[in-house]
């Protein structure tokens, strides 16, 4: 709602200075000329208005909120778990924080202990994580599984993207090495499953390839994946938009003058 704000109230400052300038250039000719906004104030204002209410929408599109912020990541991040708001592309480097669990057995509405960590040998730390538990059998399937419990750590907390607590995230971005949380499995098992994350350093250098080892039911067949993660902003896609708005509400602009 702020950002909206900033726009209108840039918008009317245009406006104002827009008509200023016109009025002045009039003013230093030899011959008077009308003033070019006298009779379309109305118009110029609606036509401005309505173009920064599409602009306003499409920044906020492209700058939303991101995992590394302190209130951690957004519902909208659920399905791809990839931190848009970041404007960079995930790293496509090997992550240098690892996932494990406590057993890769998968029993009906058990607990497990999950773990997030950097990699021994490794001296970096994080400040934003996004943690659910995913299905191996059907990449299709982008729904979290199961649900969890976090330890009261000033850092952690949970949030729902299907229903309540299927996924981890954090509350500040203190920089850490090592998080532990709960994990209780469904009462009815869908299939394979393993833990998959999103790690984030600083706001331009993330990996959202983090991910566990399988948890397999009993008499488990086939063949487990764990399936492809979204690693690219979609920067220049946006850039494209914001600019083809851009020139189409500048032509509006001259219509109307």
């Amino acid at each position: 709602m702020m950002r909206m704000q900033v726009l209108h109230l840039a918008v009317f400052r245009l406006y104002i200075v827009s008509r200023s300038l016109l009025s002045s250039m009039s003013l230093t000719l030899s011959e008077p000329r009308p003033d070019p906004f006298r009779g379309h104030e109305g118009v110029f204002m609606a036509v401005a208005y309505s173009w920064v209410v599409l602009l306003s929408a499409v920044l906020l599109s492209c700058c939303g909120p991101s995992l590394a912020y302190p209130d951690g990541a957004p519902t909208e991040a659920c399905t791809n778990m990839f931190p848009s708001g970041h404007h960079a592309d995930a790293q496509s480097s090997t992550p240098p924080y690892e996932l494990t669990v406590s057993s890769t057995s998968l029993t009906a509405s058990n607990v497990y202990t999950v773990t997030l960590k950097v990699k021994s040998g490794q001296t970096t730390t994080f400040k934003g994580l996004f943690v659910q538990a995913r299905l191996a059998d059907n990449c299709n399937n982008t729904s979290p599984h199961g649900t969890f419990t976090v330890p009261s750590d000033g850092f952690l907390k949970l949030t729902p993207c299907t229903v309540a607590n299927d996924a981890v995230t954090q509350i500040n971005d203190i920089p850490q090495t090592t998080k532990t949380f709960n994990w209780t499995s469904p009462s009815s098992i869908p299939g394979t499953v393993y833990f998959r994350a999103t790690v984030v350093y600083n706001e331009k250098t993330f990996w959202t390839d983090v991910s566990s080892d399988f948890l397999r039911p009993s008499g488990a067949t086939g063949t487990p994946q764990v399936c492809t993660v979204q690693k690219t902003s979609g920067g220049a896609a946006v850039a494209a938009t914001v600019l083809l708005t851009t020139v189409l509400a500048l032509t509006s602009f001259a219509l109307v003058l």
